[in-house]
């Protein structure tokens, strides 16, 4: 039985991504909704995603839902995308200064209001976006998924009394071959 067709099965929040990205997204929504259990799917093995060919991503991201489908969780998809500068930040370990120079050429010297983190793992760089542009809105989309969840949860009460709250993570992350 699957919690997603019979909403009388208790199950985790299930969390898919094609890389990290979503794992500071359920960070976030832990923050929010710590009582949840989480089971987080991060497709490492195959990103980034930015450079493979639609059918890949289809064949990726399926595989990806399938399995938390078939755990029974609900899922949350985060962003299917990556994005160089975050990507080569995790493998290489820039220092803060040069992070910092990479985010000011990335967004410039922009007249705009707010800057919208567009992908989910530009979260792990948040307070250095605030930092460097302490005149500007930032939009953290795992922040933003997180109070989402709240919100749809609290509109479908059926759903929220399917999730098990035993308080307890667990992570499946794929590896490359």
């Amino acid at each position: 039985m699957k919690s997603s067709q019979t909403h009388n099965v208790v199950s985790p929040i299930g969390i898919f991504d094609s890389g990290r990205g979503g794992y500071y997204t359920m960070e976030a929504i832990r923050k929010l909704l710590p009582q949840y259990d989480y089971l987080f799917y991060g497709d490492i093995a195959h990103m980034p995603y930015g450079d493979k060919t639609p059918e890949e991503i289809r064949e990726y991201t399926f595989a990806g839902l399938q399995w938390l489908y078939y755990t029974g969780s609900l899922e949350i998809k985060a962003c299917p995308w990556l994005a160089d500068l975050i990507e080569e930040d995790l493998q290489t370990h820039f220092d803060d200064e040069k992070k910092k120079e990479i985010i000011r050429q990335y967004v410039g010297t922009s007249q705009a209001e707010s800057v919208m983190l567009a992908c989910t793992h530009y979260g792990v760089r948040y307070e250095t976006f605030v930092q460097l542009f302490p005149d500007k809105i930032i939009i953290d989309p795992s922040q933003e998924a997180a109070k989402n969840l709240v919100d749809y949860l609290h509109r479908h009460p059926e759903i929220e009394k399917t999730l098990s709250k035993w308080w307890h993570v667990e992570e499946y992350w794929t590896k490359k071959l």
